[in-house]
């Protein structure tokens, strides 16, 4: 029997896999190496604009959250004497979340960034070593919930859904908002579920070149956004029951708190809900009346827990709707509102 040439096909190597190989080749001649920095902190604290290079998408949605501005927003800078309260630094400005248990430590570089993705991100391979980070950056990794799918991991790449997944993970910094979640009855939705809405795309979003051959072999995964956004926290759902009885006598108003925390909810600052009912007297003429819930004043709907008030007004006037807007967000829609006709 002659011997019998084998195709690409019956050896395992197709078109597409001699392609992939091709792909790979240029990726690693492109310097895949240069992605090091990501990793070694030991000198240089990469900023989120590196991580931007390759994962566009979130990048863009995090320069835009409260996590990015938190150690440069004006609330913060007034309320820490700007920033000299050090016991305020480590949750506006953390260090690595994922090194040691218990409430971050302050970050020394790029803390104008905030709350950015090595906070969250970077992990410690070796198990001895998140609680003592060793130097070396070969022990250093990215962490996240979700296994990579492209042909190469441009850096070492650690998968933690746990922490990723976990309320417990958020409550690090938001530690009495964690604790009202803990306590709340019943099945409950993760802050990950609520403030960062999933969304479904490739972990890289195409940039540069580099990036645009790592993303062209990676799979859609159904991951999150990283706006970290209160609204989203209402978008999906409704997570507050508004009601008014008797809108043209008494104006009976209650509101019924479904979140897993109290609102307003937070552990520093002034943190108001602002309640409008808008009236219309018998001749079309409006009027507002409102009130504001403040958190450190006790004013704070528990989880689960209902309140009732009455709107005042007078005869022959009716309420046409009442609105729950966050107290100093000019622009920002409601995050609830009931209104005459509307069926509740």
């Amino acid at each position: 029997m002659g011997r019998r040439e084998s195709t690409w096909h019956e050896t395992g190597m197709s078109a597409f896999g001699c392609r992939r190989l091709g792909v790979l080749a240029a990726l690693c001649a492109a310097g895949c190496s240069g992605f090091g920095d990501l990793t070694d902190v030991r000198t240089v604290t990469p900023p989120a604009a590196r991580c931007g290079e390759c994962h566009d998408a979130i990048a863009e949605e995090w320069r835009a959250s409260a996590h990015a501005a938190a150690f440069v927003s004006p609330l913060f800078r007034a309320a820490s004497a700007d920033a000299e309260f050090e016991r305020c630094v480590p949750c506006h400005a953390p260090g690595a979340l994922l090194f040691a248990p218990g409430r971050p430590a302050a970050r020394a570089a790029l803390r104008e960034e905030g709350v950015h993705c090595l906070a969250c991100h970077l992990d410690a391979r070796c198990p001895g070593a998140i609680e003592s980070p060793s130097p070396d950056p070969a022990e250093f990794a990215m962490a996240g919930p979700y296994p990579a799918t492209g042909l190469v991991q441009p850096h070492p790449i650690v998968v933690r859904p746990d922490d990723h997944r976990s309320a417990a993970f958020c409550g690090r910094c938001h530690e009495g908002t964690y604790a009202e979640w803990q306590r709340a009855e019943g099945r409950k939705p993760t802050c990950q579920e609520c403030h960062m809405p999933a969304v479904r795309r490739k972990m890289t979003q195409a940039k540069g070149l580099l990036s645009k051959m790592i993303v062209g072999f990676e799979d859609e995964i159904e991951g999150r956004a990283h706006r970290f956004s209160v609204r989203d926290a209402f978008a999906a759902e409704p997570r507050l029951n508004v009601a008014v009885r008797d809108a043209r006598s008494n104006g009976a108003v209650t509101i019924r708190n479904t979140l897993p925390h109290a609102l307003p909810t937070g552990d520093f600052g002034s943190r108001r809900v602002r309640i409008v009912a808008r009236i219309v007297a018998p001749d079309g003429a409006e009027r507002t009346w409102e009130r504001l819930l403040v958190r450190r004043d006790g004013g704070s709907i528990p989880a689960g827990r209902t309140l009732e008030l009455e709107v005042p007004h007078g005869e022959g006037e009716r309420i046409a709707a009442v609105e729950l807007r966050r107290d100093g967000r000019a622009g920002e829609p409601a995050i609830a509102r009931w209104e005459a006709g509307d069926g509740r």
